[in-house]
C-alpha cells in the first residue's frame, strides 16, 4: 500500500532512493540557512523559455512558509497563476513532524493527512490518516534495542490491511509482507559491522528473487560501488566518484555489454554549494541539468533547468520576505 510503504521509506530507510543523489534544497540544510537567515517566506517564480531566452513574465509556482526554526508549515503550489494545491505541516517540540495535510483548491477537498506520534525515544509509533477516500491508521511496534519489530496498518475498519514482521540474525534482517492475511514478498538486508547496507534482496511469496542490490563502501565509509539486479540479471553498476572534500562529482553507470557514461555529474563554489547537477535518463543518450546561483548569503537565487525528455527549459527564480 502506497501510505505504508511512503511512511516506512521516511521514517525506518528500509529501502533507498537512488534517483537524484544530491538536492540543492537539502532538507536539513536548507533548515538551517532559513533559521539563520530569518527566512519566513520562500516564492519561487518560473519562467519558461521562449527562443532560446527566459520569458520576460514570470509567474508564481511554489510559496513556501517556514516557522522561526526553519521549518516549512505551509507550501503552496500554482498552476497558470491560480492555487491549485496547499501542504500544511506541523512539528512536535523536539522537530518531528507531527501532521500533513494536502488539501486540492481546485476541488475544494482535503485529498490527504495524517498525524504522527513518537516514543520517548523520539521513534515513530502511530499514524492516522486520511488517503482521500477513508482513514487508515498505522502502528509500529519495537525491541528493547529501539529495533523495528513490526508495522501494522489498519482500515477504517480496523482490520488489517498490511503487515510487516521484522526477524534479526546478527547483521542480517528479514521482512515478511502480507496483505490482508497473505504473504506478498519478502525481503533480506544484510550489514557490515558498522551498519552500513551490503545487500538488498526482494522475493515474492514462493521466494524467487525480485530485485538485488548490493553495496561498496571506501574506506572512509562512502559509498563506492552498488550492483543492480533483476530477476538475477545484472542491470547495471554505479561507481561513485569523489572530490578532495568528500563530495560526490560524478556516478558512473556500467552496463553488462561494458558500456560506460556518466550517469549523473555535480560541481560546487568554494563554499560547498551545489552550482550544478547533470543525469540521463536514457543511458547518457542526452542530459538534463539544473544550474543554481546564490547570494552572498548562500541563500538560493535563481535555477536554470533542462528536462532533456521533454526539450523543456524553465528558470526559477526565489525571492524571500524575512522574519523581524
Amino acid at each position: 500500500m502506497k501510505h505504508l510503504l511512503v511512511t516506512t521509506l521516511a521514517f525506518l530507510c528500509i529501502v533507498p532512493c537512488f534517483g537524484q543523489m544530491i538536492d540543492p534544497l537539502d532538507e536539513s540544510k536548507t533548515r538551517e540557512k532559513n533559521q539563520a537567515n530569518k527566512i519566513y517566506k520562500a516564492i519561487q517564480w518560473s519562467y519558461k523559455y521562449e527562443n532560446g531566452k527566459p520569458s520576460p513574465n514570470g509567474s508564481i509556482s511554489v510559496v513556501t512558509v517556514y516557522d522561526k526554526q526553519g521549518y516549512p508549515i505551509e507550501v503552496t503550489n500554482y498552476n497558470s497563476g491560480k492555487i491549485s494545491t496547499v501542504q500544511k505541516y506541523s512539528y512536535d517540540l523536539k522537530g518531528n513532524k507531527s501532521e500533513y495535510t494536502n488539501f486540492d483548491a481546485d476541488k475544494n477537498k482535503k485529498i490527504y493527512s495524517v498525524s504522527f506520534a513518537y516514543n520517548a525515544q523520539g521513534l515513530l509509533t502511530r499514524e492516522d490518516g486520511f488517503d482521500g477516500l477513508s482513514p487508515y491508521h498505522i502502528e509500529y511496534s519495537y525491541d528493547s534495542t529501539n529495533q523495528i519489530t513490526k508495522i501494522v496498518k489498519l482500515d477504517a475498519n480496523k482490520a488489517v490491511e498490511e503487515q510487516w514482521d521484522y526477524s534479526y540474525a546478527d547483521t542480517v534482517s528479514q521482512i515478511c509482507i502480507t496483505k490482508k492475511g497473505r504473504l506478498t514478498y519478502k525481503q533480506r538486508i544484510t550489514k557490515n559491522a558498522k551498519g552500513q547496507k551490503l545487500e538488498e534482496v526482494k522475493f515474492d511469496a514462493n521466494g524467487k528473487e525480485l530485485k538485488k542490490t548490493t553495496y561498496n563502501y571506501s574506506s572512509n565509509g562512502q559509498i563506492d560501488k552498488r550492483d543492480e539486479y533483476v530477476g538475477g540479471n545484472k542491470r547495471y553498476t554505479h561507481h561513485y566518484i569523489y572530490d578532495g572534500d568528500n563530495k560526490l562529482v560524478q556516478v558512473i553507470q556500467k552496463e553488462p555489454t561494458g558500456k560506460e557514461f556518466p550517469y549523473s555529474t555535480y560541481k560546487y563554489d568554494s563554499k560547498g554549494n551545489l552550482l550544478q547537477e547533470q543525469w540521463s535518463e536514457n543511458k547518457g543518450a542526452e542530459y538534463s541539468k539544473k544550474e543554481s546561483t546564490y547570494d552572498q548569503k548562500d541563500i538560493l537565487k535563481e535555477v536554470d533547468t533542462y528536462y532533456a525528455p521533454y526539450e523543456y527549459q524553465v528558470l526559477y527564480k526565489y525571492t524571500y520576505e524575512f522574519y523581524q
